[in-house]
């Protein structure tokens, strides 16, 4: 298995194929204002970060033990409940927060007259979901706390080779 959402796998098998097509994209961008004075130097300020976004396709192929329209009935029904889950890649949970499927647009091809849909790409975008924002801060506190360390600890390292 190539890793999971749920109840949504994602694998290549004989007779299962449920794959992310190509590359995943996940986006993590930092949340930084700009204060520019009438004289003198501008100054930025990062004031935390945008949630984050990942995105990929999705190839449901008919084979015995998949049918394209009721894995895609799954992804219908994640977006319109609002179900949220981590992300599983590789055995690697992705990022520290669940995410939610916030859109998934379909293109459906291979028809077949007895069979019904036989490929089905879909296009899944995913927004991190935070439910407790205390948690986030507790989390933001403890990477601060482990990068003042590493930070003094560097310094001392310089003060050290310099002298």
């Amino acid at each position: 298995m190539i890793g999971g959402f749920g109840i949504l796998t994602f694998e290549v098998s004989e007779d299962n194929i449920k794959s992310i097509e190509g590359q995943l994209n996940r986006t993590l961008t930092a949340r930084i204002s700009e204060h520019t004075p009438i004289n003198g130097v501008g100054m930025i300020r990062h004031q935390g970060r945008e949630l984050q976004e990942i995105s990929f396709k999705m190839n449901l192929i008919a084979q015995d033990k998949v049918n394209p329209g009721v894995e895609l009935a799954k992804i219908q029904d994640m977006v319109e409940v609002g179900v949220y889950n981590h992300l599983i890649l590789d055995g690697t949970v992705v990022g520290d927060f669940p995410f939610i499927v916030i859109s998934a647009s379909q293109t459906m091809s291979y028809f077949h007259k007895q069979l019904g849909m036989q490929v089905i790409e879909v296009d899944i975008s995913m927004k991190e979901y935070i439910e407790d924002p205390t948690i986030y801060d507790k989390l933001v506190e403890s990477k601060k706390i482990q990068a003042s360390i590493t930070t003094e600890e560097t310094l001392a390292t310089v003060d050290i080779e310099q002298t």
